[in-house]
């Protein structure tokens, strides 16, 4: 299983940082194994939701409302030799600034 972490920069945008290791950098590529669950936790004040927005093979995956301080539901499964870039946003905020990741294995 891996976790992603949601903070917010001061700009407005995201940051994520994995728990896959304790070493993970902000915005690291997470990288995960077939099968893997990925969950994200809202660490933000803002009700959130994650959403692809681009992968290989191509998916498609959308999270429930990310509440604050909660986890992401329901989990992304990584498929065989995955790559996924993936949005956060801000479903309280008109306009707001968005941020893309990557999860990659």
């Amino acid at each position: 299983m891996a976790s992603i972490r949601i903070t917010e920069n001061p700009d407005g945008t995201f940051a994520f940082r994995h728990h896959v290791s304790p070493e993970a950098e902000l915005n690291q590529p997470a990288g995960v194994n077939q099968g893997d669950e990925v969950t994200w936790n809202n660490m933000t004040d803002r009700i959130l939701v994650v959403a692809v927005v681009g992968s290989e093979p191509e998916t498609t995956f959308v999270t429930d409302k990310i509440r604050p301080g909660m986890a992401s539901e329901p989990a992304f499964i990584a498929g065989e030799n995955s790559t996924m870039k993936y949005s956060c946003v801000s479903i309280d905020v008109d306009d707001m600034p968005y941020s893309i990741h990557v999860i990659g294995g």
